[in-house]
């Protein structure tokens, strides 16, 4: 399992453009959660939730990027950094809000 842990980290310092910015950005926003002032609030948070903010934010603020490609990149956030299986929370939780903005 170490050496699990190791390629992880591996993984997760190696990308660059927006991919390296996401999760640079993912790891900023999670380390704010942990050292927030509001300590009570973070037992009620975890790192799906950054991860939720980050495609949030593109979809509003960075429309060039295509949607799926937002999408994939918060489940592969969600596959290194997240609990087990909660890429497919991300995934839902987006792709329902990619379909209320259609509709």
């Amino acid at each position: 399992m170490l050496k699990s842990n190791k390629k992880n980290k591996d993984v997760r310092l190696t990308k660059k453009g927006r991919s390296g910015s996401r999760q640079l950005l993912l790891q900023v926003l999670y380390q704010h959660q942990l050292n927030g002032d509001q300590h009570h609030a973070l037992l009620t948070q975890s790192i799906e939730r950054a991860i939720l903010w980050i495609g949030l934010c593109e979809f509003s603020f960075h429309k060039d990027t295509p949607s799926i490609v937002v999408i994939n990149e918060a489940i592969e956030l969600a596959k290194v950094f997240g609990a087990q299986d909660s890429f497919q929370f991300i995934n839902g939780v987006l792709d329902s809000f990619l379909q209320e903005q259609i509709t």
